[in-house]
């Protein structure tokens, strides 16, 4: 059981730093970049940081990758060697506390006894039975997840189906390459990003994640 908590932990923290960049990526509209080679770095220039002597990067990661994608440029390389900060949507390093895995666990299991068939439509729930059918796997044994965890499950499975997998997304590896006395910060906590899923219509979530996989 504790290695099926971590597991769900470890797809859920990927999933909360999925989420924000999608939503930005479907709200971005205007001109593109059409440079293939201009990477996903920004500099945030200003004269309160010229006047500090800093310097501030905004970098586009992706959440899930493979070993091939890596060394980042020489550029990037070298920003992360002679960065005082790393900071992220959420600290990637939490799910790493057994104690924090089990409590995003647990808050992914549907309480009071509950079921699946309970909380879902007949559609969707028929919908989440052929998708499971697809990945080999029998209902019966998700019944007593949360539609949102569900969902976290489901699209880590999906990922590592093909060939991606969290350990070789940008953030780890960020973490394994950086420098021993770079800090770690965080823009929202696992608590807080936990707390937005759980306030999204859960059918409507699971459904959308469904459709993606059936299309994917």
């Amino acid at each position: 059981m504790e290695t099926v908590h971590r597991y769900a932990a470890f797809c859920l923290l990927w999933l909360l730093m999925l989420l924000p960049v999608q939503a930005m990526a479907q709200g971005i509209g205007g001109p593109q970049c059409t440079d293939p080679g201009a990477g996903f770095l920004w500099e945030v220039q200003s004269p309160a940081l010229q006047a500090e002597g800093g310097s501030l990067h905004l970098f586009g990661s992706i959440h899930i990758g493979k070993p091939g994608f890596y060394p980042l440029p020489p550029r990037l390389e070298s920003l992360l060697q002679n960065a005082d900060y790393l900071v992220f949507e959420v600290n990637p390093q939490v799910a790493e506390d057994p104690q924090v895995a089990l409590q995003m666990a647990l808050r992914g299991m549907l309480p009071g006894g509950q079921t699946l068939d309970q909380v879902l439509s007949a559609d969707a729930l028929q919908n989440l039975e052929v998708v499971l059918q697809e990945l080999g796997l029998p209902l019966a044994n998700f019944m007593n997840y949360k539609p949102w965890m569900l969902a976290v499950i489901l699209t880590g499975l999906q990922a590592a189906k093909l060939g991606f997998d969290p350990a070789w997304g940008v953030e780890s590896y960020l973490l394994r390459q950086k420098a021993p006395d770079t800090g770690i910060l965080e823009l929202e906590s696992w608590q807080e990003q936990l707390d937005m899923l759980e306030a999204l219509d859960p059918e409507l979530f699971l459904d959308y994640s469904l459709e993606e996989l059936s299309a994917g």
